[in-house]
């Protein structure tokens, strides 16, 4: 247990104002894109542009952490696997330094008290935890991916292949093409993104599960299939990575809710997805898009908000839904047997679900 917040107010208090300064000047003063580059063999920096974006971001959320923690009424308690029982950890000394530690790169809670789920294990979906081989295995699946859906846009998109980069629009076509080249490429960047972030996760979980004592039960895959989403409210809700939804919890959706009801609420996470991830650009010195980049995101809020909407009134009730009850779906079009694409389909979903 971290320090009773009665008796750290005040200290918490003072420190805040520190902290934010500090978080501030750590994102905006250090270019770890440059610091990388000769570890990582690459000669322009520049080209280093999404780790330094992610690096911005990560200051950022460090800084709304520490209003959170601020402000928190309760104690943060952490607890540990005993056997199969799930029990508080009483900490001293290194362990305390330990546990601030675990406190501040444990995004979603896993084994403490402001999260629902204790027991770490049951938040990966099964009831034997992985293997190191199964972490092994899932992490050079991803990166195959990852590294499939960059090539593709680099091979449609050939000037996107530089520290400059640029657009995805070629007024030069005919329209139905260039429609089909964005949808393309917009589906790739997504299998890009949800690959990338999990080859990140699992790059710190495997050495964390070998060197440091973790279970690999206390380290669940980030995302959970999000192409399984019947909803935007599932997709973002539930099967997106979830390492941000704490924060947009406490920061955005619980104090607008307070006022606007739960549609306030919703939109108040998105607002802040929105400003985190168009800050981020801004941070690295590229400028910012509002409406492209936070656009995006609170429209997701408003989707996600019409949507519970339309359940309410209606219920699960779409035109292909309505299509899907009756059957056609399962219509035989041509022989099962002559379906090249249902063997690649399904050989797709393996790689995916591996």
């Amino acid at each position: 247990m971290l320090l009773d917040d009665r008796k750290a107010f005040p200290f918490k208090l003072a420190l805040l104002p520190i902290t934010l300064w500090l978080a501030y000047r750590t994102a905006v003063d250090y270019d770890i894109a440059a610091g990388l580059a000769p570890a990582l063999g690459e000669y322009d920096h520049q080209r280093l542009g999404a780790f330094a974006y992610s690096y911005i971001i990560g200051m950022m959320v460090i800084g709304l952490r520490s209003i959170e923690w601020t402000f928190t009424r309760d104690s943060f308690r952490r607890y540990r696997d005993i056997h199969g029982k799930v029990e508080l950890r009483n900490s001293s000394g290194v362990g305390l330094f330990t546990d601030a530690l675990e406190l501040l790169f444990n995004l979603r809670g896993i084994g403490w008290s402001w999260t629902q789920t204790r027991d770490s294990s049951k938040t990966s979906g099964s009831s034997a935890p992985p293997s190191i081989a199964g972490l092994i295995t899932t992490l050079a699946t991803r990166f195959f991916i990852f590294d499939i859906a960059q090539s593709l846009i680099q091979l449609m998109y050939p000037q996107l292949d530089t520290a400059k980069g640029g657009t995805i629009y070629d007024a030069s076509l005919p329209s139905y093409v260039q429609f089909f080249k964005i949808v393309f490429v917009n589906i790739c960047a997504g299998c890009l993104v949800w690959s990338g972030i999990d080859v990140i996760h699992l790059t710190v979980a495997i050495p964390s599960c070998l060197f440091l004592g973790y279970s690999t039960s206390e380290w669940p895959l980030i995302s959970d299939r999000p192409w399984l989403s019947e909803s935007v409210a599932e997709f973002w809700g539930k099967r997106w990575h979830q390492s941000y939804r704490r924060i947009f919890l406490v920061i955005g959706y619980r104090p607008l809710r307070r006022y606007f009801g739960r549609a306030g609420g919703v939109l108040g996470a998105f607002a802040v997805s929105a400003l985190l991830h168009d800050l981020g650009m801004w941070g690295i010195g590229r400028g910012i898009e509002p409406w492209s980049v936070g656009g995006f995101f609170l429209m997701m809020g408003v989707g996600a908000v019409l949507e519970g909407i339309w359940e309410n009134v209606m219920g699960r009730k779409f035109m292909i839904d309505a299509w899907a009850r009756r059957g056609f779906m399962g219509t035989h079009f041509v022989s099962p047997k002559y379906r090249p694409g249902k063997w690649a389909a399904n050989l797709l979903l393996d790689l995916l679900a591996a």
